[in-house]
C-alpha cells in the first residue's frame, strides 16, 4: 500500500527521532549515547522506546537471515 511518493525531508519531530535510532542501532546498538536515550524518553514513553527497540531490532534480524539466505524479498 502506497500513499504517494516519500516526503522530501521528514518534519515530524517523533518519526525523526525513531528513524535516528533505527539508524543508531544498525551502526552500533551498544554505542547510542545517553543523551539520545534522554531526547527519546522527552518524547516517547517506556513502553513505545520498548516497541521502537523491539521492532528495529526484529526488522534487522529479518535483513540479516534475508542477506544469509541470498533471499531476493520484495
Amino acid at each position: 500500500m502506497s500513499f504517494g511518493p516519500p516526503a522530501e525531508r521528514l518534519t515530524d519531530e517523533r518519526i525523526i527521532l525513531a528513524v535516528g535510532l533505527a539508524h543508531m542501532a544498525k551502526k552500533d546498538p551498544h554505542g547510542i549515547h545517553p543523551h539520545s536515550w534522554v531526547e527519546l524518553k522527552q518524547h516517547f514513553s517506556e513502553r513505545e522506546l520498548m516497541e521502537l527497540c523491539y521492532i528495529i531490532g526484529h526488522y534487522n534480524g529479518m535483513q540479516m537471515v534475508n542477506i544469509l539466505l541470498d533471499t531476493d524479498v520484495p
